[in-house]
């Protein structure tokens, strides 16, 4: 519980800064020094195993995985420049949404109703977020919404990658890649930062790394039942840091349309879970849903 409590605080605390340095930086800029200390956080490991990992058996798909990651924290930055850090929050849940429409078409798994409910469900949350039609939707909505999606790609490239790659593998490729790509798209609009900015960009990449080895962390010594519900909390806590510090209140509809999507995206974890156990066991036949 302690680890999945951090992920979500570090991740909040990620979020806010982003949009703290979004005032005085391109988000073009972020996403490259992101990327940067991202690499400079796990050189340490990379020359502790000698190279090890870079031995790949498809280093072209990891490479691919590495540009959707820079796209997706793309779409990450811009959103969270442009929308308030709940509204963000919220509609980045629908990310495991995405990724079980992809799994459906993509990879052949079976359509359940459960299932179908649940997707109904969240993408019904997606939409009283959004309220299309009452009011305008903003452009920060549709990057939020175009990160999760994004992100459920990455999510399908890894289930195809962990097949005969590592982990370690799958992240190191990514993230080495995915360095000279961000510079790529920041290069036009690169400058030298301040030290102030130097220094919260070294925080937020740090804060990433954090994130990632605490979720890792969670998931190994807890039950699916256990971590799921606490990373809602993520949406409480990046509510708190954005009134705090930049003086938004969160509408009720984001509040009710966030639990609507991680009721949906939750539901659909934990039946995952639940069906991958009986696979597991003695010849246990399983019904359609």
């Amino acid at each position: 519980m302690a680890y999945i409590s951090v992920t979500a605080l570090t991740g909040a605390f990620a979020n806010a800064i982003i949009r703290h340095l979004s005032f005085s930086m391109h988000p073009f800029e972020i996403v490259f020094f992101r990327s940067f200390f991202g690499v400079v956080v796990f050189l340490p490991l990379l020359l502790k195993q000698r190279f090890r990992p870079l031995k790949a058996n498809r280093p072209w798909l990891l490479c691919f995985r590495g540009f959707l990651q820079v796209i997706q924290l793309t779409f990450v930055v811009l959103s969270i420049k442009l929308t308030p850090l709940a509204k963000v929050a919220a509609l980045r849940f629908t990310g495991p949404l995405f990724a079980t429409v992809l799994t459906l078409i993509f990879l052949g798994e079976r359509f359940r109703m459960r299932r179908a409910v649940a997707l109904a469900i969240g993408f019904l949350g997606a939409l009283v977020v959004l309220r299309p039609g009452l009011i305008e939707t903003d452009l920060g909505a549709i990057f939020a919404l175009s990160a999760a999606a994004t992100w459920a790609c990455v999510q399908m490239t890894v289930k195809v990658l962990g097949r005969t790659e590592s982990s370690v593998t799958i992240t190191i490729y990514s993230t080495l890649f995915a360095t000279p790509c961000a510079l790529l798209i920041a290069y036009p609009y690169l400058t030298m930062p301040t030290l102030q900015e130097f220094g919260w960009v070294a925080l937020v990449g740090a804060l990433g790394s954090v994130a990632h080895i605490c979720r890792a962390q969670a998931f190994k010594e807890a039950d699916l039942t256990a971590v799921m519900p606490m990373e809602f909390s993520k949406l409480i806590w990046v509510s708190i840091l954005g009134f705090a510090f930049f003086g938004e209140v969160p509408e009720i509809w984001t509040w009710l349309g966030g639990f609507m999507i991680f009721s949906g995206s939750g539901y659909i974890a934990l039946r995952e879970r639940q069906l991958k156990r009986w696979d597991k066991g003695p010849s246990v036949p399983i019904a359609s849903e």
